[in-house]
């Protein structure tokens, strides 16, 4: 018998990339407003499942617009808290009362982006921005309260074409086979991630089911934006002559939204465990751009 996923936010990039590789794998049950399933209303849940034994709950709901998260700083009445915070302890309880095992998809924005060495999931994390605020609040909920769960934390997912949502590399591709120009910082550090290795993170979670334990699904390169445009120009042989290169610090001098500075990401954790399991590794931009 096929293992049954709940999926929220199945319409999003990551949700929707995962429905396209193990839609013939699993039953994967589509947890999405569009299908009537509502985070912020628990009485939805069960005709979404429909009587169906659930194994496990991916959690990837979420409010993730940065930019409007800090328009609603300190709100717990606004979308952002609400779906990121009571949306989670929703599904946190759902879980518990299904016996379902929980990966709770978080993000690197829980951190403050102060390190100048790579982050590691034993490193506390410090959000400066309600986004990231409400992303750990979330965590802790996880943590505190539910019974058996994988949390996996990623960062800059991106697809090698334009998806259902925008992502950096997308949006950098298009606009270099535009000839628009393109202002990258030179002075922050990101960690972008192929969107097909963390669908199969999630995957892999649910088949080993790794008890109460935080993984980095990420890149294995870190790098500037003003380096991830040039690379992905030498990838596609197109021209940098657009590309300018510009500073993250000089431009928080006039926006006042606060963003981190040095994201490179520890993900030695998540490596152990693909060599443990006989896993592939996570692609790097390079390897992703190439990849068929």
């Amino acid at each position: 018998m096929k293992k049954c996923l709940l999926v929220t936010g199945s319409k999003g990039l990551i949700g929707t990339r995962f429905f396209e590789l193990f839609g013939d794998t699993c039953e994967l049950i589509s947890g999405d407003l569009d299908d009537g399933f509502d985070l912020l209303d628990p009485s939805t849940f069960e005709n979404t499942i429909a009587g169906r034994s659930v194994d496990a709950i991916v959690h990837l709901a979420a409010f993730t617009d940065v930019s409007g998260a800090y328009s609603q700083q300190d709100d717990k009445s606004g979308s952002c808290y609400r779906l990121n915070v009571t949306g989670t302890d929703n599904i946190v309880a759902l879980a518990n009362q299904l016996d379902a095992y929980l990966v709770h998809i978080s993000t690197d924005f829980v951190f403050d982006g102060k390190r100048n060495t790579p982050i590691s999931e034993t490193n506390t994390p410090n959000p400066i921005e309600w986004y990231g605020e409400t992303k750990l609040l979330a965590e802790q909920l996880v943590f505190e309260k539910a019974k058996t769960w994988a949390m996996v934390r990623i960062a800059f997912p991106f697809l090698r074409e334009e998806g259902v949502r925008p992502d950096l590399v997308a949006s950098i591709t298009t606009k270099l086979r535009a000839g628009d120009f393109l202002y990258l910082f030179s002075d922050q550090i990101i960690t972008p991630t192929f969107a097909d290795d963390i669908a199969k993170a999630i995957w892999r979670m649910t088949e080993k089911q790794p008890d109460q334990e935080v993984y980095h699904v990420m890149g294995p390169q870190s790098m500037s934006p003003f380096e991830l445009g040039h690379l992905v120009a030498g990838n596609l042989n197109l021209s940098t002559e657009n590309i300018t290169e510009t500073s993250l610090l000089e431009y928080l001098e006039k926006d006042p939204r606060p963003r981190q500075q040095y994201m490179a990401m520890d993900t030695s954790k998540y490596r152990t465990f693909c060599e443990e399991h006989g896993y592939d590794q996570p692609m790097s931009v390079t390897q992703a751009l190439s990849s068929t």
